[in-house]
């Protein structure tokens, strides 16, 4: 059962994790789950079916007086990573899962991390392609394939001042299957056959811009944002799947991209009226394979 707090991302599929302290029953891989919430007070109201998963792991989990340090399997997660895991399981950082866990469980706290993966009920459970960051879906000839999911953290309707366009306004409308941010993909590993990364490219861009409101804006600690994300789009990409990589260079050269992952793209081709988009594309070994030097400006 889950508080509505946490009822609208295991609805949508976004969370796909719980911690669990130890009790009588016992969670094993393969075990079908119905999840629910209650509609009020636990025990006093009716329930609501958020959805049915198949467990697919369930591993002891650790957490230390102060959110440190955090461990699964006996293994301690490094920073990034308990940030990772806080959001994951439905806070926005560790600091917030510290104080929940606190005030609801008392701390340090032992219990099992249970995962899943849906049964039916997920929107496009049999798509073999996942965009990861699908933003408006302007490079895609079919803006609502079946074997596509579409991705993103932003869900609405965004406009900016566009001179060139009628009215004067440009719409730029973010509507993916599922809110995520592609730091923390709510898929089991080797879920997709292929996967589309296309992120943000651009950090010196207005608050109102255009761009921004089409594309995003890189933070300043971009690195850590594109390192995590080809580590979680290669994570749900199946052995020998394909990870489709965009990148425009007017900003950032994508030599100082391809820094940030161990796997070497297979081809690649530069596009645009100053060559300055790059298309990549990457290929999953069964075994990851030591990167070789690129170089690719």
């Amino acid at each position: 059962m889950f508080q509505p707090r946490f009822a609208r991302p295991v609805e949508a599929w976004t969370k796909r994790q719980t911690i669990r302290a130890r009790g009588a029953r016992v969670i094993r891989p393969g075990d079908l789950l119905d999840l629910r919430e209650w509609t009020g007070l636990p025990y006093r109201s009716k329930q609501r079916r958020l959805g049915l998963a198949e467990c697919t792991s369930v591993d002891p989990v650790f957490i230390g007086q102060y959110a440190l340090p955090v461990s699964v399997s006996g293994e301690e997660l490094c920073a990034e990573g308990r940030e990772h895991f806080a959001r994951a399981d439905g806070f926005e950082n560790l600091a917030q899962m510290h104080d929940w866990f606190s005030r609801v469980h008392g701390l340090p706290f032992t219990g099992n991390l249970i995962k899943w993966q849906p049964v039916n009920g997920a929107p496009k459970s049999n798509a073999t392609v996942l965009d990861a960051c699908c933003g408006s879906r302007m490079f895609h000839f079919e803006k609502d394939s079946p074997d596509i999911l579409y991705v993103d953290n932003r869900d609405g309707v965004f406009s900016s001042r566009d001179p060139d366009r009628r009215g004067g306004v440009r719409v730029a409308r973010v509507q993916p299957d599922i809110v995520a941010d592609f730091t923390a993909l709510p898929f089991a590993d080797g879920r997709f056959r292929v996967v589309i990364f296309d992120p943000p490219h651009l950090g010196k861009i207005g608050d109102r811009s255009i761009m921004r409101a089409i594309y995003g804006r890189l933070p300043k600690q971009w690195q850590a944002l594109i390192e995590q994300g080809f580590r979680e789009c290669f994570r749900v990409l199946a052995p020998h799947g394909l990870l489709i990589f965009k990148w425009n260079a007017t900003q950032i050269p994508v030599s100082k991209i391809l820094i940030l992952t161990p796997h070497t793209p297979l081809v690649g081709q530069r596009c645009g009226k100053a060559a300055r988009t790059h298309w990549l594309i990457f290929k999953k070994q069964g075994e990851q394979n030591e990167r070789k030097e690129t170089t690719h400006d």
